[in-house]
């Protein structure tokens, strides 16, 4: 016995619901000691003489609470620690190490320790300021290897030699790392080889949380952190002497919460946060605040003679968030990102700290995943401001060959130039990501400003769809500048969220758990959802698409989207609507009417009803 059901679209309104979070500030799930948990160990103490240490001192008796009593200056190593289970209260006084050789100030520097605090102290690199080696590693003021259950806290490091990080902590699990100051004074140089980096914190193996540092001065990178990491509650600056220097940064690296940091960046290339690269996975990254601005070029994208020619100045852009090369089930929310670009801006070569004009370009977000990624941004709000208007300043830019999932729901976005790149130097923006419900806010009047774009030219495949925004201050969706002439494949889809009542015929019973697919005449996408308690349902149509002509056309075209039908798949019956297709029908995206669907079960007619649809 068949039933009789009507797909009924009452007072079908764009929906602005605000996309509701579960604010977690727990920190990542460890089994890290801490310094109270170290004590526990502890039956006895001794005191650490001050005074100068032409030899590290040595602690090797476990289960002990080592005091220091006075200052300590160091030839090279001022401490090593062979011992697990030990306490080093440095008890307020100075620790000055790398004097006159190489060494750190305190390390541990053999395997398989663990139930290890250095507290309370300073750790200042002396007057040889000797260099690390190229990963970073070698008169940091704390150094470790190869052990598990590290507790540093109240900790201000000092360190300047040239490529030496802070506290460099190799193959380190289960640490906890908070309420430290590490201060870079190296100003100006070279790094031996920036792609392996260096980083005030580096806690880039498991279960370690970072929190409630400041760090000063970052050269490169601040915090770098590995798998079932927290990093949260730091305020971080950047003073960025080389490319991809990241305030906060996770390579190929999974299962992380970042939440409530405060970061500033200035330099060659500052980027607030990124993760990274094939691998990146399950990163929430929440309550942030970044501001950042390029002031500087180097040798990699700025130390070709042309650069220093102040009618062609070269530049980099600065960054909010970037994810690139990969990454899946990001959720970036409620983080406040403001970044600044200057065409001409009286900076620096970073190498010599020569004065020279910089090209200062800005992106707030830079983001790209791979084929089968998803990831989420959403209720951010993302300031991109040009000084004069002849800069390259992008609210979120798609770039970087995405071929991934993306959604951007409720977020601001307030440029002067460009509040979204649908591709720019950097790559692709490929597999439509999903514009919904933002509010895009035009700053100023400058006239080369465009609400949405593919930049370069048009050279890169620029795609996406943008759905039931806001448009501020004349921002548009009209306002677009697909660049049709260039070589890349351009599409571009706009539509508008409808909502619906799904009931049985006779009885007006809403049905709950019907799945409801929207095709949308043409598009390469349909719009699907399930019916809640109440017989409702939600549903994205598509009304045009803005294209190129596959490089037929050097001016966009237009193509309009219809007919548009709804089926509905209620146990083993499929309904289907027929679309009227007069001139006033719904689905011609200017007008506001009706239409008549035919239900159908089984292929034969079954009822037919008319329904208005307002929207």
């Amino acid at each position: 016995m068949s039933m009789k059901w009507f797909f009924a679209c009452l007072c079908c309104v764009l929906a602005w619901g605000e996309c509701a979070h579960a604010e977690n500030s727990a920190a990542a799930s460890t089994s890290l000691d801490t310094e109270t948990s170290v004590r526990k160990h502890v039956t006895r103490t001794v005191a650490i003489p001050g005074g100068h240490y032409p030899k590290p001192y040595i602690i090797s008796t476990p289960n002990t609470e080592y005091i220091l009593d006075g200052d300590m200056a160091a030839d090279g190593t001022a401490i090593a620690i062979r011992a697990s289970n030990v306490v080093v209260n440095l008890n307020g006084k100075t620790v000055t190490y790398n004097q006159t050789t190489p060494g750190e100030g305190v390390t541990i520097d053999v395997y398989n320790k663990s139930t290890i605090a250095i507290i309370n102290g300073k750790i200042f690199q002396g007057a040889a300021m000797s260099e690390g080696d190229v990963y970073g590693g070698g008169n940091n003021p704390i150094r470790s290897k190869g052990f598990s259950g590290l507790h540093i806290a109240r900790i201000h490091a000092r360190y300047g030699g040239r490529d030496v990080s802070g506290f460099k902590l190799q193959y380190v699990a289960n640490c906890l790392i908070e309420n430290n100051t590490l201060e870079d004074v190296w100003t100006a140089g070279t790094m031996k080889n920036r792609h392996q980096g260096i980083d005030a914190i580096q806690a880039t193996d498991s279960n370690n949380i970072v929190r409630n540092n400041k760090i000063i001065n970052a050269r490169q990178r601040g915090i770098s952190i590995g798998n079932h990491g927290a990093v949260y509650g730091n305020s971080i600056s950047i003073n960025s002497l080389t490319t991809n220097s990241y305030g906060i940064m996770g390579y190929k690296s999974q299962h992380v919460k970042v939440y409530n940091n405060t970061i500033t960046g200035n330099g060659e290339h500052p980027i607030g946060i990124g993760f990274v690269s094939a691998g990146t996975n399950d990163i929430e990254i929440y309550n942030n605040s970044i501001d950042v601005q390029t002031t500087r070029i180097g040798e990699e994208y700025g130390g070709s003679a042309a650069c220093f020619n102040s009618a062609t100045p070269c530049g980099n852009y600065a960054v909010g968030f970037r994810t690139t090369w990969g990454g899946n089930k990001i959720s970036f929310h409620d983080n406040t990102i403001v970044v600044r670009s200057d065409s001409r801006f009286q900076g620096s070569f970073s190498p010599t700290g020569k004065p020279v004009t910089v090209n200062g370009k800005g992106r707030g977000l830079m983001v790209a995943i791979n084929a089968g990624e998803k990831s989420q941004f959403y209720n951010n709000k993302i300031t991109v401001l040009d000084k004069d208007g002849s800069g390259e300043a992008f609210g979120i830019a798609c770039a970087g060959n995405n071929a991934g999932d993306m959604t951007f729901e409720g977020n601001t976005v307030i440029s002067n130039i460009l509040n979204v790149a649908l591709s720019d130097k950097y790559g692709a923006c490929s597999n439509h990501p999903l514009f919904i419900r933002n509010t895009f806010i035009k700053a100023d009047s400058f006239t080369v400003y465009s609400t949405i774009a593919s930049e370069f030219g048009g050279y890169f495949e620029g795609t996406g769809r943008f759905v039931s925004n806001i448009y501020k201050g004349g921002a548009s969706q009209k306002n677009i500048n697909i660049n049709a002439a260039g070589k890349g494949r351009q599409s571009v889809y706009f539509g508008r969220e409808i909502s619906g009542i799904l009931s049985e015929t006779t009885t007006a019973k809403r049905i709950e758990g019907a799945a409801i697919t929207l095709l949308n005449g043409g598009a390469p996408f349909d719009s699907s959802s399930t019916t809640d308690a109440g017989g409702r349902v939600n549903l994205i149509v598509y009304d045009y698409e803005l294209y190129d002509g596959n490089n037929t056309s050097t001016k966009p075209l237009t193509r309009k989207l219809g007919p548009h039908t709804i089926q509905a798949v209620i146990g083993t019956d499929t309904f289907s609507t027929r679309p009227d297709n007069t001139a006033s029908a719904w689905d011609t995206f200017t007008s506001i009417g009706t239409y008549s669907p035919g239900l159908y079960l089984g292929g034969v007619l079954a009822v037919e009803k008319k329904l208005t649809l307002s929207y």
